[in-house]
């Protein structure tokens, strides 16, 4: 009798959603979700309001394998500036590896990663709007100097895109018990659309990587 899954073939978990509480959330692959989630419910706002700017929503695939996947974006749709939203590792755990990227605490608001794929005109203009709008953020490095997300190849494609990484912390990454916080996906949510406001009051049409 063959086997009902042969070497290559896709299998994935069954997938699992389970509240935890009022404000904790606990689901099967919820990295990929709810990164689309935030954005969603940011064109929605914008969509009610009207958009300053020129907004397009990008979702790619292959990610955790070199993210093949974002490799194509800027060659499909030229941008200015680019807003990887992802989750990132919490550190809040048993097993906690803050010495590798600094805290990054769930229920404590949108991680902003300040690490080489990281434009520093895009972390000075988040993070004044998080202060204008009293968002609650956190600083970490990333777990290396470059890499492991879309913005890594978003900033060396073409002429270069500006990038910023806007990080839900989530706890056990990866496994089919992932944990994430209403709160943060929320204060991510407001950030995208307070960071969005921001440039197009300070009529910031173009932005040059690695210069401030």
């Amino acid at each position: 009798v063959s086997a009902l899954v042969q070497i290559g073939d896709l299998a994935v978990l069954t997938p699992r959603f389970s509240p935890m509480g009022d404000k904790v959330l606990c689901a099967t692959a919820i990295d990929n979700h709810i990164g689309v989630f935030a954005i969603s419910e940011c064109l929605r706002w914008f969509a009610s309001k009207g958009s300053p700017v020129c907004l397009h929503a990008i979702g790619s695939v292959q990610e955790e394998i070199a993210l093949r996947g974002a490799e194509l974006v800027p060659f499909c749709q030229p941008l200015d500036a680019c807003f990887v939203v992802d989750v990132d590792y919490a550190t809040d755990t048993p097993t906690p590896h803050n010495n590798q990227m600094g805290e990054l605490t769930m229920g404590c608001g949108a991680g902003l990663h300040r690490k080489a794929d990281n434009n520093p005109v895009l972390q000075r203009i988040a993070r004044e709007a998080a202060a204008a709008h009293n968002i609650h953020y956190q600083t970490s490095v990333g777990r290396y100097v470059h890499g492991g997300t879309d913005a890594t190849v978003l900033q060396r494609q073409l002429c270069g895109v500006a990038t910023l990484n806007i990080n839900i912390p989530c706890r056990y990454m990866h496994s089919p018990v992932e944990m994430c916080h209403k709160e943060d996906v929320e204060s991510v949510i407001n950030l995208l659309i307070a960071t969005i406001e921001r440039i197009a009051q300070q009529q910031q049409r173009s932005f040059i990587p690695g210069i401030d």
